[in-house]
């Protein structure tokens, strides 16, 4: 008996997606859930927020209003549940995005590749920020250098002066930009303050604690004095990120220059 009890397989249905999915107000997405081995029992879907996001019975999920939904699918007495963060996009004239600058046709994350992105009049150029161990502000998506420079340090392990003696090691096109280095925050900021270009810099998950919060406050005051407040987007996928960068600068709210990251990434993006 003990033996048949081991055996028995126990099946709980799953959406087979992040927990935790992003959406805006008026959009429509189908989130399928199923029972592994039990494909094609019965899923019923309900939502427990219907006044945030309603679902039908093939699984498309319609975001209403603003607010942390939640959707269930239950089979066979089991349920899975999802989380849907319902936000506002803002409407109107769709712009481009130079993911890490014009990736495509020079090295990315480096000056020459912001310098075509500027030159191929996009709207906007995206950047994260690393910290060095000398604590400067560098543009590189990574926290590793290994992608780029075929080297296993973090870069909060090296000073910006180290950094800069280090030349790229992969990149598109980088027969013809040889001898191509990290660049700074303050020397990208130094190149676009004077054109009709702007920055969306990404607020990843490690950037508001107790050790880099000095640093956030640094980064607006450097587009602040670069008189670039009005061509800055922060933007984020984490929710909290979002709600911390606010609460310290409250005066974003205002110029709807802080929003959520929704937009699919691909070498050029539009940014909703």
């Amino acid at each position: 008996m003990s033996e048949e009890l081991n055996e028995k397989k126990i099946y709980v249905p799953s959406f087979h997606a992040d927990y935790h999915q992003n959406m805006s107000v008026g959009e429509t997405k189908q989130f399928k859930a199923v029972v592994d081995g039990l494909e094609n029992e019965k899923v019923t879907y309900v939502s427990d927020t219907p006044e945030v996001c309603t679902i039908d019975q093939q699984g498309n999920v319609t975001a209403i209003a603003e607010g942390e939904g939640y959707i269930a699918a239950e089979v066979i007495g089991k349920r899975a549940r999802l989380n849907i963060d319902v936000v506002t996009i803002e409407k109107g004239i769709k712009q481009f995005i130079a993911h890490k600058g014009l990736s495509g046709l020079a090295p990315e994350n480096t000056i020459e590749a912001f310098k075509l992105a500027i030159d191929h009049q996009l709207d906007y150029i995206e950047i994260m920020l690393q910290v060095t161990r000398d604590q400067k502000l560098v543009v590189f998506s990574d926290e590793t250098l290994r992608r780029i420079y075929s080297d296993y340090h973090l870069i909060g392990e090296l000073d910006l002066k180290e950094l800069k003696t280090l030349e790229f090691q992969t990149g598109n096109h980088l027969e013809e930009y040889p001898g191509v280095t990290i660049c700074t925050f303050e020397e990208v900021l130094e190149l676009v303050k004077d054109t009709h270009i702007g920055l969306e810099i990404i607020l990843k998950d490690n950037t508001f604690n107790s050790i880099n919060m000095h640093l956030v406050k640094e980064i607006v005051e450097l587009v602040e004095s670069n008189n670039m407040k009005d061509r800055v987007v922060f933007a984020s996928e984490n929710k909290l990120n979002i709600e911390k960068f606010l609460s310290i600068f409250f005066f974003f709210k205002e110029s709807k220059r802080i929003r959520y990251k929704l937009c699919i990434r691909s070498s050029f993006e539009f940014k909703c």
